[in-house]
Parts: C-alpha cells; structure tokens; sequence
C-alpha cells in the first residue's frame, strides 16, 4: 500500500497543478490577453518545468536508481494522458509522440537531479 501511495500523490499532485494552471491559461486566452498560439508554447514550457518538478520529489524519496522513478511516474502520467487523448481526441501523431517522450525525458532527468540532491 506505501508503494502504490507513493506513485498516486503525485499524479494527484501533477492532476491540482495542471487543472489550475489551465483553468489560469483558459481565463487569459478568452479574455484575448496571450494569444493561442503562444499559449501553446508556453504550455509546453510549463509543464516540462512540472515534470521536471516532480521527477526531483519522486528522486528525493527514492533509495537509489532515481531513473526508474523518474520513469515510473513519467509513464504513469503518460498512460493518463495516452488514455484522455484516446477519449477526447482520438488520433496519435509523430507531435503527440515527441510530446511524450519529452514528458518521460523530464521525469527521468528531474528524477535524477532529486535523487543528487538528497545525498547533498
């Protein structure tokens, strides 16, 4: 049980991020403040610098080998958003790929610089 609750706080802690930081996008590009197309590039800015954040949590807690957590959380966030993209969206492109593999990229790396940081 300690183990499935140390992979589910944060993606519940990735889900409260990412829903207020689009709610905050959402209000700023209705009210014409940022245009679309630079939200989408500070979209992906932004949530790379949370997956980055939450692989150096995910790293802090590991023993040792943080890649692997940074990968276990990166591909559980994934398989979330794998599975929205297929309800909502319904197609996968080489972007879509290359969008995921960035997301898996920053786990693993900010994985990594947690687990160094812990032993600082």
């Amino acid at each position: 049980m300690k183990k499935i609750k140390c992979y589910i706080k944060p993606i519940i802690r990735w889900t409260i991020c990412i829903v207020s930081y689009l709610l905050i996008m959402t209000v700023l590009n209705y009210t014409q403040v940022i245009k679309f197309n630079t939200i989408t590039k500070i979209n992906f800015v932004i949530i790379s610098l949370m997956m980055i954040y939450i692989g150096i949590k995910s790293g802090k807690k590991a023993s040792k080998r943080g890649y692997l957590g940074g990968l276990k959380i990166g591909s559980l966030i994934i398989a979330v958003l794998a599975v929205l993209n297929l309800l909502f969206i319904r197609s996968f492109n080489l972007s879509v790929l290359i969008y995921y593999l960035v997301i898996l990229a920053c786990t693993t790396v900010g994985s990594m610089i947690g687990i160094n940081i812990k032993r600082n």
